[in-house]
């Protein structure tokens, strides 16, 4: 299955936007914390091995434990700009998640 955006695509839309490699984190951790099962079909939509997916995870998962308020004023303002990239993903006729097969 070819993906239409890898992870560097993703990446490099994150940059355009903004965001340091901190806020990538804290995106990662509210993803993760909030919504596990959807971070785990985006990584995958983005084309991600298995075991990539896993330690990705893993990773934000553990850390989404700690920080305070601070932390989370971070993560949902990199969400909120994460959203327009969702959006034109949309436009652009390419879905968020990947279709059931």
């Amino acid at each position: 299955m070819q993906h239409a955006v890898s992870k560097a695509d993703w990446v490099a839309l994150f940059r355009e936007i903004g965001l340091t490699d901190d806020q990538m984190s804290q995106w990662h951790k509210l993803f993760e914390n909030r919504h596990p099962n959807g971070h785990e079909a985006f990584l995958a939509w983005l084309g991600l091995p298995v075991d990539e997916i896993a330690d990705i995870r893993n990773r934000y998962r553990l850390l989404s434990t700690g920080g305070g308020r601070g932390c989370a004023v971070t993560a949902v303002d990199a969400f909120r700009r994460t959203a327009g990239l969702m959006v034109a993903l949309l436009a652009a006729n390419q879905p968020f998640f990947p279709t059931p097969q």
